[in-house]
């Protein structure tokens, strides 16, 4: 399946993967990768404080959060 594969070419934004947690250029706010369709370069989020499910976020829009336990540290 497509979306469980991390999306890593043609410049469309970083590679992500189902289940990575990301933020949308220029927010704060959390969201964990539900799907990645690589044929519209846009993905499916689950948005963490309420829930909400975000669909066509285009890929160039999304920044990995670190893993760092304990800090907002960003890459």
């Amino acid at each position: 399946m497509d979306s469980e594969v991390k999306s890593a070419s043609t410049g469309s934004g970083p590679a992500v993967s189902v289940g990575e947690r990301v933020i949308i250029e220029g927010s704060d706010t959390q969201y964990v990768v539900l799907s990645v369709d690589h044929g519209t370069g846009q993905a499916e989020l689950l948005r963490l404080n309420t829930g909400r499910i975000e669909s066509n976020v285009p890929l160039s829009n999304l920044q990995r959060k670190s893993e760092a336990g304990g800090g907002s540290r960003e890459q």
